[in-house]
């Protein structure tokens, strides 16, 4: 994503809302986006000159082609490096006539990019937007398996397979994994999904593993093939010793992408240095060519003290080793979520005159002041989670994640409190010192509420903004908002972090108001303290951001900014929704005696 100015993000907003719900009124976009009619009325008259929405008396309506070919789920066709690689790979074991199926992983949508030469092609898929792509390179008849659509993902699970397959014969199916070990087999993080790659696995004549060397070790929530189930593993270069021989062990085929493979998958890249040092992160192998030998790197935090902080430091430390730094040329400071200390930081990293400087700072006035300041000392600096004007982005897609924290809590709320009546107010704690981009958040919950229950939502809504990242200012804004709550019995909360979640907790205990189930909260990251309150069931999930894989994607960023190669203007980590069904299969290590 290249463009973050405010309009164009509206536009992909009201689209957003129009797919859930396929029409609003002028006036229900206007609360929602706290803008006039007049601006909607120009919104929807540009969505409408583009073809993507039908203009009605008073509102719109989403154009019938528009849903899939715009609003297909970025992360249904995120994938790494190796993942092209293997795509590609397992790409030449389809031959004509095949009837094959695809899951709905980044691995299968790189085959499907080679599988336009074949004739009389069958292919069956659960993906939404890759049958939307396949239809589109040809002479391939496509299948779309039946069932509900997950939102999240665009991918459609929970038909009845056995009796629609029984009429067909399936030749290969291609499936990939979220982990892979020799005990567990493998796994994926979503039960329903497994569910359809397990009954297509039963089904077809030679099944395909396509599994990044990265996810071996890994165990996921549910298991859906032992590796003997598979006739053929397609794994790329990075596949070590134990991972080789597991599947050896299994009688299972190893077929391996080369590194001239690697080249000519990069060749049309215009970020081949930055994608090969990704590759290289994932796999927590030593960079490429050692970018960071010789060179200085600082690196200003957001709160040292931060359990998200923490795990983010440590896995920048990491990767700085990897990439060749010394450990007496990495520098890093702490900005104490302070825009002073920040500013202070920023004229101790001017005299250093680092080789690349990487910020995390909230404050977007801030930013511009420090923006300034390495521009005219010539370093070049990369934005951690708070854009910076003219440097490249690494962090949370923060609207997304709004959206799937919203969408999570109204499945939540039809579950547990039988619908959007029952709650009594819906409270958003905000963070506005950190520039409307983190506002996404907490907004994106609400929109996504109101696409799920209607225009009720806003009434219910309340906004308080918090004064400062900590848990005290959150427990004030908490209580300042439950001063405006009147009696109420269950509440609707989401907060930016789990720092802002437990001064939620608190505010809610010193009003009486506390008990495991009597609210539904939400939060954001998933770091130490939000694992901690999803084990001891205080609130009901968060978007997990993984910040100790978060040197993954500094570190490559960084090096071929210092470089001097191209970096994609915003990097986006990651993000998953995690609850205590899920937690163990994130983080397998915190496992209840």
């Amino acid at each position: 994503m290249t463009n973050m100015k405010l309009p164009d993000n509206r536009l992909e907003k009201i689209l957003f809302l129009l797919k859930k719900r396929g029409s609003l009124s002028t006036k229900e976009f206007s609360r929602i986006f706290h803008v006039s009619e007049v601006t909607i009325r120009n919104d929807l008259n540009e969505l409408s000159r583009q073809g993507l929405v039908i203009r009605s008396y008073g509102g719109a309506t989403i154009a019938e082609a528009t849903s899939v070919k715009r609003l297909s789920i970025k992360s249904a066709f995120a994938g790494s490096s190796s993942a092209e690689l293997i795509g590609e790979e397992a790409a030449k074991l389809v031959n004509d006539g095949d009837v094959i199926f695809l899951d709905s992983t980044p691995c299968a949508k790189a085959l499907a990019e080679h599988l336009g030469e074949r004739e009389h092609l069958t292919v069956f898929t659960n993906s939404i937007p890759l049958a939307s792509r396949l239809t589109a390179l040809g002479q391939l008849t496509v299948y779309l398996t039946g069932g509900k659509v997950n939102n999240e993902t665009a991918v459609v699970s929970g038909g009845n397979l056995d009796g629609f397959l029984d009429k067909h014969h399936i030749t290969k199916a291609f499936v990939s994994c979220w982990g892979m070990t020799e005990e567990q087999g493998l796994t994926d993080a979503r039960v329903e999904e497994a569910e359809v790659k397990k009954t297509f696995i039963s089904k077809a004549r030679q099944v395909i593993g396509m599994v990044e060397s990265s996810r071996w070790g890994v165990v996921s929530l549910v298991s859906f093939a032992a590796i003997k189930d598979l006739d053929i593993i397609v794994t790329d270069d990075g596949a070590d010793d134990a991972m080789l021989e597991g599947i050896t062990r299994a009688n299972v085929r190893i077929q391996k992408t080369v590194q001239a493979v690697k080249i000519n998958a990069f060749h049309n890249s215009p970020y081949e240095y930055y994608d090969t040092l990704r590759t290289d992160a994932e796999g927590e192998k030593t960079y490429t060519g050692q970018p960071g030998r010789g060179k200085k790197i600082a690196f200003a935090n957001g709160l040292a003290s931060e359990p998200f902080c923490i795990d983010v430091e440590r896995s920048f430390y990491r990767n700085a080793k990897l990439a060749g730094f010394s450990p007496e040329n990495i520098y890093v400071f702490d900005n104490e979520y302070d825009e002073r200390k920040a500013l202070i930081n920023a004229e101790a990293v001017i005299k250093l005159k680092p080789d690349i400087f990487v910020e995390f700072q909230l404050s977007a006035k801030m930013n511009n002041i420090i923006a300034a300041k390495m521009d005219m000392n010539h370093i070049p600096i990369l934005a951690l989670e708070t854009p910076i004007p003219a440097a490249p982005f690494v962090g949370v897609n923060n609207w997304q994640a709004g959206i799937m924290a919203g969408d999570f809590a109204a499945d939540e709320i039809r579950k547990k409190m039988g619908g959007i009546s029952a709650i009594d107010k819906i409270i958003l704690i905000q963070l506005s010192i950190g520039s409307e981009i983190n506002l996404f958040r907490t907004e994106g919950f609400a929109a996504s509420l109101a696409a799920a229950f209607g225009e009720e939502v806003e009434e219910k809504v309340i906004r308080e903004d918090c004064l400062s990242n900590t848990a005290e200012a959150a427990r004030e804004s908490m209580a300042r908002a439950l001063s405006k709550c009147g009696e109420c019995g269950h509440l609707t909360v989401t907060t930016i972090n789990h720092e802002a979640m437990s001064g939620v907790i608190s505010a809610l205990k010193r009003a009486g108001m506390w008990a495991p189930g009597r609210h539904i909260l939400v939060s954001h990251s998933c770091d130490e303290i939000g694992r901690a309150q999803i084990e001891e069931d205080s609130i009901d999930g968060s978007i997990g951001y993984f910040p100790e894989r978060y040197g993954r994607y500094i570190l490559p960023a960084a090096c071929a900014l210092l470089s001097n190669k191209a970096v994609p203007p915003y990097t986006y980590v990651d993000t998953r929704i995690i609850t205590k069904e899920t937690l163990h299969a994130f983080y397998p290590d915190r496992i209840d005696e």
